[in-house]
């Protein structure tokens, strides 16, 4: 990935430095107001601008000494920024007289050796442009008089911001790197020409027998139709084809031979004999390994025979292969391996489907390397975007994503081939990455912050015993490694400590909640933060109803267990579930901020949660889910009313998983069912620490004569 240009935003307190991120990114994280000293922490954001990516970070305002606590720490925070960044931005306020600067501000940001251009902010009239010559004494490379607030000279900063980047050898990136995480196209089909009708949303038949009428079917007019045209597919063939040959390999060696040996201790074993000089696959490999494991039933004739002849495909996506070609798409393959196994499998029958490829043995590069893709795109001329490509490891799918291909994460245990194709083509999924947002959220002194820093491992946000010391939603583009040693990226999110309103002076705390309670709704996950050591308070009810009403997925942090023993965890667990009954389905960690204890299980629960918040459920298992609810537990007829009518049950999207009940007259089901098909669907198919949603659709059936 290209290097980008990081710019800090400085300058003296209440300049207009948060207004102009704001301004520059286009979004609206940094909290403005009037007051000073209201950034406290690092904002980032970036901008793409004339084909380069650039990336921000708001300082808080600079002053010479300070004894506040607080202040203390926000000019650390500042010039650590400032050390970090390849070029600053000094924001002045044209009311400010350049003279009244402090001279030791100055001293200090000349000694840096950063490019400095000065912007001389709230030149609301055109007509009245400060004189660049007043500020010459600051020292910078160029001058530019900008209006933060109506715009006006930004696109002229953000031209010599790009033209500096590229003096300091910064590249532009190639079309494949540009920072884009989200590709939605999507549109309306033909309404679908049916004998029933169902306000235009849903038509509903009966599924009629011999026997006489049976369970409804529903339809609906929403896209069903292709908007991705999917003209090729590429397959890795290890795993993904071909059934995994050192895993029969194993197999063989235990079953046949008695070797108790795991996979993956085989597996090291198998890269040790490949670092000193044996090629895998070859009779001289196994006859290294028959010396390395001892073996006395086993020659390296009888190891190579059985390895050359384990092209055992894997049946589903055989029969994928055959579809696909039915529907005349091309197929290839990208494969990792060595020219004798390569030349055992193209015997086999499924390589008469395949319309070409390229074989690591081939060249001289191999996946995850993109030089590896590219060749198989050049050689035959590909639309990236109108190609899959199909494997088991996320490093080699993370590089053909970020060529801008679509693709598959294949594990032949679970993965539906059909079912992944279908979602492609009918924009049910994205073809870039998204990286998930991981909000932090808890009433004043829980540990947000300190929480913060341990997660991101990174001292950036100020902690401090005063409450209310975050004064905005601040957040942090990391990556780490999961328990499945697969890299991983989160943009994990501070914010401001939540309140009950009647507590919240008027200002900057209320925007700042408005704020925090703004990205929660844009969040993936809610980390939900209460301190384990003290007791529940009406303010933990009020951050626990946004984590309610946003349908997030929720993560429970109870933070300070270094202050509870074990006694005192279940009894304030006991308490906790019996004032937030909707909380019992949440996964919880019991951790310390300030001692690192369990941090790693909160990554594993935000992971679930993600995973389970995307889920998609197949009509199939749904309808076979569907009918039995309808035999054993249908709705119990309402006193006075009408007997209910269920026409379906629809599952409508992910993020978060949503269910449509369709039925005739929603006044007849009373909300206790509507609570018991949540809990049957949660408990069905696994949504632990996701909220999900389930609502009913009021369909009108009109009889049509025929």
């Amino acid at each position: 990935m290209t290097k980008s240009p990081l710019i800090a935003l400085i300058g003296l307190p209440n300049s207009g430095k948060s207004t102009l991120i704001n301004r520059l990114t286009g979004d609206r994280k940094a909290i403005t107001a009037k007051e000073e000293h209201t950034t406290r922490d690092l904002n980032y954001g970036e901008d793409f601008w004339e084909g380069m990516f650039l990336r921000f970070v708001d300082t808080g305002g600079l002053v010479p000494d300070t004894i506040d606590k607080i202040q203390k720490q926000i000019q650390v925070k500042s010039w650590g920024a400032i050390a970090e960044a390849d070029m600053l931005i000094w924001v002045i306020d044209r009311k400010q007289n350049p003279e009244t600067i402090s001279d030791k501000i100055l001293s200090k940001v000349w000694k840096t050796g950063k490019p400095v251009l000065i912007c001389i902010n709230k030149v609301d009239d055109p007509n009245k442009d400060a004189d660049v010559s007043d500020y010459a004494r600051l020292g910078g490379f160029d001058f530019i008089n900008i209006s933060a607030q109506n715009g006006y000279n930004l696109n002229i900063l953000a031209d010599i911001i790009v033209e500096k980047s590229l003096e300091l050898g910064f590249d532009k990136p190639p079309e494949a790197e540009h920072p884009v995480y989200t590709f939605k196209n999507k549109k309306k089909s033909r309404l679908q020409d049916v004998k029933t009708d169902a306000d235009g949303k849903y038509y509903v038949t009966r599924e009629n027998s011999e026997d006489g009428p049976g369970m409804f079917e529903s339809f609906t007019n929403e896209s069903t139709e292709k908007i991705v045209d999917i003209d090729n597919v590429v397959f890795d063939l290890n795993n993904v084809v071909f059934e995994n040959r050192i895993w029969q390999l194993h197999k063989y060696l235990n079953e046949e031979g008695g070797i108790v040996v795991s996979r993956e201790k085989l597996g090291l074993l198998y890269d040790q004999i490949e670092d000193k000089g044996y090629e895998m696959g070859t009779l001289e490999f196994f006859g290294a390994l028959v010396k390395e494991l001892q073996l006395e039933s086993f020659t390296a004739d009888n190891l190579f025979n059985f390895y050359s002849n384990s092209n055992i495909v894997i049946e589903t996506t055989f029969a994928f292969i055959k579809s696909l070609k039915a529907d005349r798409k091309n197929i290839y393959y990208l494969t990792n391996t060595s020219r004798p196994t390569f030349e055992s499998r193209i015997t086999t029958d499924i390589f008469s489907f395949f319309d070409g490829g390229i074989a690591s043995f081939e060249t001289e590069t191999k996946k995850p390397d993109l030089k590896i893709y590219t060749l198989l795109v050049e050689k035959y001329q590909l639309d990236i975007s109108k190609t899959i490509f199909v494997d088991d490891k996320e490093e080699n799918i993370d590089t053909a994503r970020d060529l801008g291909m679509w693709v598959i994460d294949f594990d032949k245990d679970i993965t539906d081939l059909t079912f992944e194709l279908d979602r492609i083509e009918t924009g049910r999924v994205e073809r870039l990455k998204i990286i998930p947002k991981i909000i932090l959220l808890g009433k004043p002194n829980v540990g947000k912050s300190s929480l913060f820093n341990a997660l991101a491992d990174k001292d950036m946000q100020i902690v401090t015993d005063i409450a209310g010391t975050t004064l905005s939603v601040n957040d942090y583009l990391l990556e780490r490694e999961n328990k499945n040693h697969k890299k991983k990226q989160y943009v994990l999110l501070d914010s401001t400590g939540i309140r009950r309103p009647g507590q919240r002076t008027f200002g900057v705390e209320t925007f700042a909640t408005f704020r925090t309670i703004e990205a929660t709704y844009q969040a993936d996950v809610a980390c939900f933060i209460l301190d384990g050591s003290q007791p529940l308070t009406h303010q933990d009810q009020v951050v626990a109803g946004i984590c309610k009403e946003a349908k997030k997925g929720i993560v429970m942090i109870l933070n300070k267990a270094d202050l509870v023993s074990p006694e005192e965890r279940q009894q304030y667990l006991r308490h906790l579930f019996a004032k937030f009954q909707f909380l019992k389905e949440v996964k919880y960690a019991w951790v310390s901020a300030k001692d690192g204890i369990n941090l790693e299980q909160i990554w594993d629960l935000i992971d679930e949660s993600i995973a389970n918040r995307g889920k998609e459920i197949s009509h199939e298992d749904l309808r076979k889910l569907f009918n039995y609810i309808m035999k054993k537990q249908p709705p119990k007829k309402l006193s006075a009313k009408k007997k209910a009518v269920i026409y379906d049950l629809v599952y409508k999207k992910a993020n978060p998983p949503t269910f449509e009940l369709l039925v005739k007259d929603r006044e007849t089901i009373h909300w206790s069912y509507m609570r018991f098909l949540e809990n049957t669907l949660r408990k069905q198919f696994g949504f632990a620490g996701a909220s999900i949603v389930v609502k009913m659709v009021e369909v009108k059936r009109k009889r049509v004569l025929t």
